[in-house]
């Protein structure tokens, strides 16, 4: 049982180890991209050569790079970026998968069959280069990346969720509640978004999961954050050609990349199952037969 007042669903999610995991680790990186607004345990200009390429200790826990700033206060103030770009390109992919999915969807087929065309056309491009060709006519900017991303994706959304609005739309209740003189509003908002709000989850998991490899690969490829933006892809550009130095110096942003990109993932995943109601129905059919 769920705690009170606690939607049934959550206490599904966190039951789960996949969605226990992926849900604190969210919350980690999260709290700690705020917390790095107002506080990083050194400021992050600050600079000191002695105290360069020093391993973790009581002063420095993470040890510091090659110009003698705290490895921690960058990791913190990077996570920042993440979360910038998670938001707002899981966003613009909502908005734009999710308008062109209802439009084709629901449309006649004059007017749907050039949108999947044109979607279709989209999708054959990878993200990564859509986002490499804005950067070379506008700039490397978080922007251009959120925009790449949340564009790219979104044709991918829109492609998934397509077929659950038709599958929605043509079952049993919705015509009776046509029947029953309910509106195409009120039919959007009782019974298609409920329904497919699982496959949409789990894309937009994996919108975020995408937004942030990208913002990682593009910042070390210098099309991403600009120079002297805190960024765990720009960290590991900056520390590559140190390497033989002092290694940990790539461990700790490739570790923060793969692990929030695993734990996004796994979170994606953990929401679908505990959203879904078909996937309760029968949980809840097989329980009898384990017992």
């Amino acid at each position: 049982m769920s705690a009170p007042g606690r939607p049934q669903w959550i206490g599904e999610l966190l039951r789960r180890p996949a969605g226990a995991f992926g849900s604190a680790v969210v919350a980690i990186v999260a709290a700690a991209a705020l917390v790095s607004l107002f506080w990083t345990p050194y400021p992050l200009l600050q600079q000191s050569v002695a105290e360069r390429w020093q391993g973790p200790g009581a002063r420095h826990w993470l040890g510091t790079d090659q110009i003698g700033r705290d490895t921690l206060s960058w990791l913190l103030a990077g996570g920042r970026t993440t979360v910038f770009v998670a938001f707002w390109a899981t966003l613009i992919a909502a908005a734009v998968g999710l308008a062109l999915a209802t439009l084709t969807a629901l449309s006649p087929r004059r007017v749907a069959e050039p949108v999947i065309v044109l979607v279709d056309i989209l999708i054959a491009f990878p993200v990564l280069l859509i986002a490499m060709l804005l950067a070379a006519g506008f700039g490397g900017s978080l922007w251009v990346v959120v925009t790449a991303v949340g564009v790219g994706i979104g044709m991918n959304v829109a492609r998934v969720v397509r077929p659950e609005i038709r599958r929605v739309t043509g079952s049993d209740y919705v015509l009776a509640a046509r029947a029953g003189g309910v509106g195409p509003a009120g039919i959007l908002a009782r019974h298609v978004i409920p329904n497919v709000a699982a496959v949409a989850i789990v894309q937009l998991s994996y919108v975020a999961a995408v937004a942030i490899l990208a913002e990682a690969g593009l910042s070390y490829l210098g099309y991403g954050a600009p120079a002297g933006t805190p960024s765990w892809g720009r960290s590991l550009a900056d520390s590559q050609q140190y390497i033989a130095v002092q290694p940990a110096s790539v461990v700790w942003p490739g570790l923060a990349i793969a692990v929030t990109v695993l734990a996004i993932t796994l979170l994606g995943d953990a929401l679908r199952e505990a959203l879904d109601p078909r996937l309760r129905r029968e949980r809840r059919s097989s329980e009898p037969r384990r017992r």
